[in-house]
C-alpha cells in the first residue's frame, strides 16, 4: 500500500470538497452534536467549512491518497490566516442563533497562532484506513511544510491513539488545559497543547 501525499492546490477544488467534508465530519461530528447542534446542522456546517478551506486555503491543506482515493487530510494555518471569508459565508447561510453557537463552539478549539509557528487545525483519517501509517505520513508532510517554524496542535487527552502518535513523532506537551464549560458543550474537558521543532 503506497500512500501519496499532495497539497490541496494540486486538485480541482470543487471535486475535493466532498471528500474533505467527509473527513472533517468524521473528526468533529461527536463534538458538534454533543450539545450544540443537530446532526443535520452538523452536516451543513461541515459542508460549509470544507467548501471554505478547499476554495480559499488549498495550499494549507495536505491530502493523503492511495490509488487516487483520498483517505486522510490535515489542515494548517499560520499567523496571517483569518476566517473573515468563512464568517461572511456562514452569515449568508446560517441563522443568527446557529452562528452564535458556532462561534461558541470554535472558541473552545481556537488558538492564536504566532509568527514562529504553523498550527494544525485538524487532522483526520477515514476509519477504515487508521493504523496504516496515514496519520504519520500527514504529520511528516506538515513537518516539511513547517520548515524553520515550530508545528503546534491541540489534542484531547482522552484521544489516546492520537497522543501516542504525536509523542512518537517527537511532539512535546507544552501545557494541559481543562474546561468544565468545554466539557459541557463538547464532551471534552482536558486538552494537551503540543509542539514540534525541527532538529538542526
Amino acid at each position: 500500500m503506497t500512500i501519496q501525499i499532495k497539497r490541496g492546490d494540486n486538485y480541482n477544488q470543487e471535486s475535493l470538497i466532498g471528500t474533505v467534508n467527509e473527513l472533517f465530519y468524521t473528526a468533529f461530528k461527536e463534538k458538534f452534536v454533543y450539545k450544540l447542534f443537530s446532526e443535520e446542522m452538523t452536516i451543513r456546517i461541515s459542508s460549509l467549512f470544507s467548501e471554505y478551506i478547499c476554495k480559499n486555503k488549498p495550499n494549507l491543506l495536505i491530502i493523503a491518497e492511495i490509488d487516487e482515493n483520498i483517505m486522510g487530510c490535515a489542515f494548517m494555518i499560520n499567523h496571517k490566516e483569518s476566517y473573515y471569508d468563512f464568517k461572511y459565508l456562514i452569515k449568508k447561510q446560517l441563522s443568527l442563533k446557529n452562528r452564535i453557537k458556532l462561534f461558541l463552539f470554535f472558541s473552545f478549539f481556537s488558538h492564536k497562532v504566532t509568527k514562529e509557528e504553523l498550527y494544525i487545525e485538524f487532522l483526520s483519517v477515514l476509519p477504515h484506513y487508521r493504523n496504516k501509517g496515514v496519520g504519520q505520513k500527514l504529520i511528516n508532510a506538515c513537518k516539511n511544510q513547517a520548515m524553520d517554524k515550530k508545528l503546534t496542535l491541540y489534542v484531547a487527552m482522552d484521544n489516546v491513539p492520537a497522543l501516542r502518535l504525536y509523542k512518537k513523532e517527537q511532539f512535546q506537551t507544552v501545557k494541559t488545559e481543562s474546561s468544565r464549560i468545554g466539557k459541557f458543550f463538547t464532551g471534552i474537558k482536558e486538552w494537551e497543547f503540543m509542539e514540534w521543532w525541527a532538529i538542526e
